[in-house]
């Protein structure tokens, strides 16, 4: 009620008088104006912020500093060129979203916080070199949304990140997963071809969480197994043809989820029995039969 309710109020007497008598350590709070940045002064424990709108680099360097922020979400400001004012959140801030905020091309101010943990970037204006800045040995996860890039090998691999999602606006080859050396998690909601993608896979077995968008698991046809997978995600977009496939190609996972096209109705669990006592999960409403010695659920 009161992130609504402060649209309200006057902001800094609403932040003095009632936001500051809340713990507000477990909410984002919304941050849309100028006003509302200055009345954080008021409420001390906030620790996560959603900042949408214009504000410049300046102003969020004199707003922010000295608090004790764990996680910063900006969104859509043109106005902020450079993020060196995180200097003043360094020792605690563990989560960073940047979604359009086009001015921002350097992320060399990321490599001096050392409790970052989670980075999710819109990465439609930022230089792919400019990366290297959040490769660290505290970073767990990497989320890039709107990636232009067509082979994953045009990205500075990051050595010690866990965990790597990718949203791009253009099909994205993982040619190559050299480099990745800790890579545990690979989560592609872009297209990318499935054989130099599982070639990969096979060459780099660390890598054992994966989340995958096909048109239809025909594409697997006649691919080599990939034994390393331990859990796998399937978007499929066309059809539920071919789930055969999945435990020639994968005969590792101990768990499935799959999410099939809207249009789909009914979903046939029986090739799947070849994996027993498998966790399979299917997403939507279509009905589900077959899948005996499997734990199927929604």
């Amino acid at each position: 009620m009161f992130k609504v309710d402060w649209d309200r109020y006057p902001v800094e007497e609403y932040a003095r008088q009632v936001l500051s008598t809340f713990d507000l350590t477990d909410h984002v709070l919304r941050i849309d104006s100028r006003e509302k940045l200055a009345a954080l002064r008021h409420l001390p424990s906030v620790k996560d912020l959603a900042i949408n709108g214009c504000f410049t680099s300046a102003e969020l360097r004199t707003g922010l500093r000295g608090g004790p922020w764990n996680e910063l979400i900006f969104r859509q400001n043109p106005c902020m060129t450079e993020l060196s004012f995180l200097a003043d959140c360094a020792e605690q801030l563990k989560g960073l979203f940047l979604g359009f905020c086009p001015a921002v091309r350097d992320l060399g101010p990321l490599a001096a916080l050392p409790a970052l943990r989670l980075v999710d970037l819109d990465m439609s204006r930022v230089p792919y070199a400019a990366l290297a800045a959040t490769a660290s040995k505290a970073l767990d996860s990497l989320k890039l949304n709107r990636l232009t890039a067509e082979r994953l090998s045009q990205l500075p691999a990051q050595r010690e990140l866990r965990s790597l999602t990718i949203n791009g606006t253009v099909p994205l080859e993982i040619d190559s997963l050299e480099g990745w050396t800790r890579l545990q998690k690979l989560e592609l909601e872009t297209r990318t071809p499935v054989r130099p993608l599982l070639a990969a896979l096979r060459r780099s077995p660390q890598v054992a969480h994966v989340a995958l968008s096909l048109p239809s698991l025909t594409e697997c046809a006649d691919e080599r197994p990939v034994p390393s997978v331990e859990s796998l995600v399937l978007a499929l977009g066309t059809d539920m043809l071919g789930l055969d496939r999945i435990p020639r190609v994968f005969p590792g996972p101990r768990w499935v989820m799959l999410a099939p096209p809207t249009d789909v109705v009914h979903v046939d669990l029986t090739p799947l029995q070849a994996m027993p006592r498998c966790r399979v999960i299917v997403t939507g409403r279509a009905e589900i039969t077959g899948g005996e010695g499997l734990d199927v659920g929604r």
